[in-house]
């Protein structure tokens, strides 16, 4: 998986995604997996909290109320 093994290369494709989608919810889930959330927290707390306010998924729901804790 990308994710993963490349996570700059799949933030640049994610990040991509979303100029075309920026409401995407599985797109922007997915970038909060391959944000470095310790250099940018402020960043991981904006991503997950629009998540929580707009999926209709909940195991996305879910993974951003994890990023929070």
């Amino acid at each position: 998986m990308c994710r993963n093994d490349d996570p700059i290369k799949s933030r640049t494709i994610l990040e991509e995604g979303l100029k075309a989608y920026p409401d995407n919810d599985i797109l922007l889930n997915n970038l909060l997996y391959v944000i470095d959330y310790q250099n940018e927290s402020d960043e991981v707390i904006k991503i997950a909290n629009k998540l929580i306010d707009m999926t209709t998924h909940e195991d996305v729901k879910y993974d951003a109320l994890r990023f929070l804790a």
